[in-house]
């Protein structure tokens, strides 16, 4: 098993074995009671955890066409990482009044979100990376992500960078970094996914991971890692960086 260490980004090998990756944890079960035959329906007989997150969306909001094609695209995760309503208008591609209401509702759940008393998860490892990102192998497109991690490895902040391949990603150190900087973390995690299947990083993956290892020493904030997840594994880019 690796863990992540904040004094210096590299692993800590208690097992050989453990470098070959990890199988991805099952995720929590959706049951759809398929008597339902309307969101609606289903919000008012089984409660909202059995209904679509945009499913719900419309419930708030009314009829929104095309939208769950672009949740399933992009994953539901971004969502709450849209801050105005020019972000939802423009990812979403609703008219203005919608991406009003849409970003009211979504300010309305960070809100009560963030009352919750519940821990923060702890990424100490690339086992608990992912766990935490495993639905990230479900996107049909490649997904570049950071999380925020605090002295604790304490994970208390994500955002969506991109999306689409590292090969085509024009994503410069400051942009991976500015969340970092503007919120004080002491570390940061960079999680990517491979739809293929294949977890083998890119020359490009390498090469990108090589700029942000750089850009962090120089900022004073380090990356810890840098995560492929696929549907069965997770590798690590940052340590085959390192070995490289």
């Amino acid at each position: 098993m690796y863990a992540y260490s904040l004094t210096l980004p590299v692993y800590v090998s208690t097992s050989p074995a453990s470098r070959a990756g990890y199988a991805v944890p099952i995720s929590q079960y959706i049951l759809r009671d398929q008597q339902h035959t309307s969101p609606d329906e289903a919000l008012r007989r089984s409660g909202p955890d059995l209904v679509a997150i945009q499913d719900l969306l419309q419930l708030a909001v009314g009829e929104i066409p095309g939208l769950a094609d672009k949740v399933s695209e992009y994953g539901a995760p971004l969502l709450a990482n849209l801050k105005t309503v020019d972000e939802v208008q423009s990812l979403l591609g609703v008219t203005a009044e919608q991406a009003t209401k849409i970003t009211a509702v979504l300010a309305v759940g960070k809100r009560l979100f963030s009352t919750n008393s519940s821990p923060l998860p702890v990424v100490q490892s690339i086992q608990d990376v992912q766990k935490h990102c495993a639905s990230m192998a479900l996107l049909p497109k490649e997904q570049l992500r950071v999380l925020l991690v605090n002295a604790r490895y304490q994970l208390f902040h994500e955002e969506t960078l991109a999306i689409g391949g590292t090969e085509s990603l024009h994503i410069s150190p400051r942009e991976v970094f500015q969340a970092a900087a503007a919120r004080q973390a002491v570390a940061i995690i960079l999680v990517h996914n491979h739809p293929s299947g294949d977890p083998t990083p890119s020359e490009a993956d390498v090469s990108f991971t090589k700029a942000m290892i750089d850009a962090g020493e120089l900022l004073g904030i380090p990356l810890l890692d840098h995560v492929i997840i696929t549907s069965d594994t997770a590798v690590s880019c940052l340590q085959n960086t390192q070995s490289s």
